[in-house]
């Protein structure tokens, strides 16, 4: 896999509640998406996909995203341009993450 021309965020617990409402927010601002959940995430996968952004789907925990992240193979998918975990803050994402998760409708 090659690394995205987008911004990419990795976004856990993307299968319900403020998790897929992030995704769809990240989707609808252009940024290609790693979604991780204890579920198949296939149903937000489509979602997003459905709105021209590349995006992948990790069933598993946290640790999935440490797996994800050492993957070679899957890895080459993050391109160092913004990674914001969950809407958490980066020194390039913070605010655009925090803007998403008011537009979600969630500010904690």
């Amino acid at each position: 896999m090659t690394a995205s021309s987008a911004p990419v965020a990795v976004v856990t617990g993307a299968v319900q509640g403020i998790g897929r409402r992030v995704a769809e927010a990240l989707a609808d601002e252009g940024y290609a998406l790693a979604l991780i959940d204890l579920r198949e995430p296939a149903e937000v996968l489509a979602a997003v996909r459905d709105r021209g952004v590349e995006a992948l789907g990790v069933t598993g925990d946290v640790a999935a995203v440490v797996a994800f992240l050492a993957d070679p193979e899957r890895s080459g998918f993050v391109n160092g341009v913004a990674l914001p975990v969950d809407g958490g803050w980066t020194a390039d994402a913070g605010w655009t993450a925090l803007r998403l998760r008011k537009r979600a409708g969630t500010t904690d």
